[in-house]
């Protein structure tokens, strides 16, 4: 299953709703132009490295990297989340955070830098880049984590510029010039653009948020309040990291890296459904850290993902059976009936990308998204490990799609409850929801001013 503005907020005074409207705004034009970006880019690298390592190489590939976005979560314990949620709400500035995540980052480097010298791990080369890189994936979440909690994402946009540009870059460079394809050398032109694009993307966040700095002795009381409250997060996090990865390991397991492979093409393209709720996920993480009421941004975000979500899921299942093939090859033409089986449930799931970060940020009850991403996860395992053996990809297919329809049925429920919102309210837009999401867009595309 798959995975979820810019420059300085508006000050708050008497016209705080009117500017309320242009900062969300603001950060939805950059949180867009991030997403169509990253959409550009992933489907870049994912043609690139399909081309050049075929559909047991994408296999592996997919794997290795899942596997370290996991250990790397799993390592986290918890405190990227927690560095988001304390810079939403005016608790750490910008500086001292990131100087926080990188001291935290560099240990979990060090140790897993350590665990390589293993005699056990000595001769695996791929073995040894995952386990180097897990500071790095760490690191990049930390710093992508206090970029969303401070409403600046123009930070993220120069990373997937740069280090999703090169990805892209060296994995065409290596299918055109015939280069020999290796796990090793796969890895290497992930993970290398990969830490040049976060060590820029940070340096931006850095300069461009200047704040007050507290004390190293004031640091230090923070850590325990800080970690006390990564730990209340991490089993939501862990959840979700589960949820977007744990099928892919488990039909990798059960299938091979064939069908991982071909599965990981229709993953890809499913992805486009969530480019705009991402989007308004981003944009609204900062709003749900303030004090006054999100209600009607969470209703409205709601609305827009439903809408983006499914209007999006039209029109990728007409054209992913003339694309997949003449794009990917025709060694991929099976992922196109994948993604016909997946997008209704990714649709309606992209509404959890919204409602996750006022769980977080304004209620401070992350055990609200945990049930639902732990429903949806044990719901998708459950039928994978029946369904993968004998239908392999299309079984794991079917499992993601039941699982997202359960988990987003859920999400909504739990979030009208929360919100004190109606079901049918929440999910069903009025005229004036209608109107906000056509001038909001209107906005974006530079047609309209605000007053």
């Amino acid at each position: 299953m798959r995975k979820f503005a810019g420059g300085v907020l508006a000050p708050r005074h008497a016209s705080g709703s009117l500017s309320m409207s242009r900062s969300i705004a603001a950060r939805l034009k950059t949180a867009v132009a991030q997403q169509v970006l990253s959409l550009v880019l992933m489907v870049g690298f994912a043609v690139a490295s399909a081309r050049w390592l075929g559909p047991a190489g994408k296999g592996m590939l997919t794997v290795v990297t899942s596997a370290g976005f996991v250990g790397a979560s799993i390592l986290g314990l918890g405190i990227p989340q927690a560095l988001t949620a304390w810079v939403s709400g005016d608790r750490l500035s910008v500086r001292d955070a990131l100087a926080m995540g990188l001291a935290f980052a560099g240990v979990v480097a060090i140790i897993t830098g350590l665990v390589t010298r293993l005699p056990l791990l000595a001769s695996v080369e791929a073995v040894a880049l995952l386990w180097l890189s897990m500071g790095l994936v760490l690191f990049e979440q930390v710093s992508c984590g206090i970029s969303n909690g401070v409403g600046d994402l123009m930070p993220q946009l120069l990373l997937r510029i740069v280090g999703g540009g090169l990805q892209v870059v060296v994995m065409a460079a290596a299918w055109l010039a015939a280069v020999p394809a290796s796990l090793s050398a796969a890895l290497a032109g992930y993970y290398i653009p990969g830490a040049l694009g976060v060590l820029l993307a940070t340096f931006m966040l850095y300069r461009r948020n200047p704040g007050p700095r507290k004390s190293a002795r004031e640091l230090a009381a923070t850590v325990g309040p800080l970690a006390a409250f990564g730990m209340v997060v991490m089993p939501a996090q862990l959840l979700s990291v589960t949820n977007f990865k744990l099928d892919v390991l488990v039909l990798g397991a059960l299938s091979g890296a064939s069908e991982v492979g071909i599965y990981s093409v229709a993953v890809s393209a499913t992805l486009l459904v969530g480019m705009l709720p991402s989007a308004f996920g981003q944009a609204l993480t900062r709003t749900f850290g303030e004090s006054k009421d999100p209600t009607p941004s969470l209703k409205r975000g709601i609305h827009a993902s439903l809408v983006a979500g499914l209007v999006s899921a039209v029109v990728l299942a007409g054209a992913s059976w003339l694309l997949i093939p003449a794009v990917f090859g025709r060694a991929f033409a099976p992922a196109s009936t994948l993604i016909a089986i997946m997008l209704p449930g990714t649709a309606l799931f992209a509404t959890v990308q919204v409602s996750f970060p006022y769980f977080y940020n304004h209620l401070k009850r992350p055990i609200v998204h945990s049930l639902v991403i732990g429903v949806t996860a044990a719901v998708d395992v459950g039928v994978l490990i029946v369904l993968a053996p004998r239908y392999g990809a299309t079984g794991a297919a079917v499992a993601s799609a039941f699982a997202y329809l359960v988990g987003s049925g859920l999400n909504l429920f739990v979030t009208a409850r929360a919100s004190n919102i109606p079901l049918l309210e929440l999910v069903v837009p009025r005229n004036e929801d209608l109107v906000w999401m056509a001038r909001t867009t209107r906005r974006w595309l530079g047609r309209e001013r605000p007053a």
